[in-house]
């Protein structure tokens, strides 16, 4: 599992993309209290081109997940925009 997080604001747009050698689960999550939800469903993607526009000032986090056995490589790149 490999997992980034951010403190995001409503003002900003996190853009991402990445792109694996087998297949990983991907998806975007927060905390609140003891309950996480996931404004990103997690799907079994081989890359990936988007973008995210939160809802409301918070940390969330990008995380992959390797489900096979076998090591995997990966490429990820990210950046933050504020909304013009």
């Amino acid at each position: 599992m490999h997992e980034i997080c951010l403190k995001l604001t409503e003002s900003e747009i996190l853009h991402y993309k990445f792109k694996a050698t087998q297949i990983v689960e991907f998806h975007i999550h927060y905390h609140k209290k003891e309950q996480v939800f996931y404004p990103k469903f997690p799907e079994d993607l081989l890359s990936l081109n988007d973008s995210f526009k939160p809802q409301q000032n918070n940390s969330y986090c990008m995380t992959w997940l390797n489900r096979s056995k076998n090591p995997i490589g990966m490429t990820y790149s990210y950046n933050i925009s504020e909304i013009k």
